[in-house]
């Protein structure tokens, strides 16, 4: 079975910038999502800069930063530049100590580089769904400091799995003042292997801009860690990976993802090629291709060939079959 990644790998191809999904948008290469109408596009305010937002994602969390990536447009009232940070370049230390805990840990510190080291950058993990717009973030004063992050309360699903606590400080969630963050990345990484500070006074002391430089501005509602409350919840934050709703069944806030998921689907927002290679690689949970809305089979494969001639949903249905029987064990 042959497994199609998704290669970005720079920031123009990495880039999309729009409004609200089901009005316009652009997948990988600027091809047009499906069912994304330009003449429906919002109309912004000349002069709105859009917020630049960098997505830490790897191979095994495409799919989720679809989703997070239709949830932030879905809400958008301001112009936003959105690039999911995949199959990007950045140093890593050389202790294996200091490894990252994600694929993506340390590609944060590009970031003022990659923005031109000019405006203000909104950096987002990719397991999260939004619920209000970012608009808010822009909102934020940064005064004297060049770091904003929130301080998101322990929640019991949290406490009850083994993941490392490194702090009040969340760097999921931060805003940054790239005109003043002239970020060597590769001297930052260098740091963790000479000593000068540690993994987690790096990750969420954000000792690098010392303490007078981060500020702790960023609402808790805007990193809810696996904890919902209608009316208050800007972004969910699924952050304990054992129960992540793309990959296992269970979690308490499923429903929320689920219903993100099908609407990036219905939007066109969600290739379905990529579903299904994230479910032919173990990266997604086969149910998700088996239930498929019938009514985006057309959309099958649009980021590479477009619409195939011939596509029915029970095609789809069929090859999600294949596919699932292909993920249980056998038994010898």
């Amino acid at each position: 079975m042959t497994v199609v990644e998704v290669r970005y790998g720079s920031h123009a191809e990495g880039e999309t910038t729009s409004g609200p999904p089901g009005r316009s948008g652009a997948g990988p290469g600027g091809r047009p999502h499906p069912g994304w109408s330009a003449a429906g596009d919002r109309q912004y305010n000349r002069g709105i800069e859009s917020l630049k937002i960098f997505i830490g994602t790897d191979q095994s969390q495409v799919v989720a930063h679809r989703v997070l990536e239709y949830t932030i447009r879905k809400h958008a009232t301001v112009p936003v530049q959105i690039t999911p940070m995949l199959n990007f370049e950045f140093p890593a230390p050389t202790k294996p100590e200091f490894a990252p805990r994600t694929a993506f840990s340390y590609s944060r510190f590009i970031i003022p580089e990659l923005a031109g080291y000019q405006g203000r950058a909104l950096y987002l993990d990719a397991d999260m769904v939004v619920f209000a717009s970012v608009e808010e973030l822009t909102e934020i004063p940064f005064g004297d400091q060049t770091v904003l992050l929130s301080t998101p309360p322990r929640t019991e699903l949290w406490d009850s799995h083994d993941t490392e606590y490194l702090g009040s400080r969340s760097v999921a969630v931060m805003l940054l003042d790239c005109d003043r963050l002239r970020w060597d990345a590769t001297e930052i990484v260098r740091g963790l292997d000479e000593g000068k500070y540690t993994y987690a006074e790096l990750m969420s002391d954000m000792c690098i801009v010392g303490p007078d430089g981060v500020g702790e501005r960023i609402p808790a509602e805007w990193n809810h860690l696996e904890h919902y409350d209608p009316g208050r919840t800007r972004l969910l934050h699924y952050t304990v990976v054992p129960s992540q709703p793309w990959k296992v069944r269970g979690n308490p806030l499923e429903h929320l993802w689920l219903d993100a998921y099908r609407e990036a689907l219905d939007a066109g927002a969600l290739p379905i090629s990529e579903v299904e290679a994230g479910v032919a690689a173990g990266h997604i949970r086969p149910d998700l291709l088996e239930d498929l809305p019938a009514r985006v089979a057309a959309q099958r494969n649009w980021a590479i060939t477009g619409p195939r001639p011939g596509t029915t949903w029970g095609r789809v249905r069929r090859r999600a079959g294949r596919l699932a029987r292909a993920m249980k064990p056998t038994t010898p």
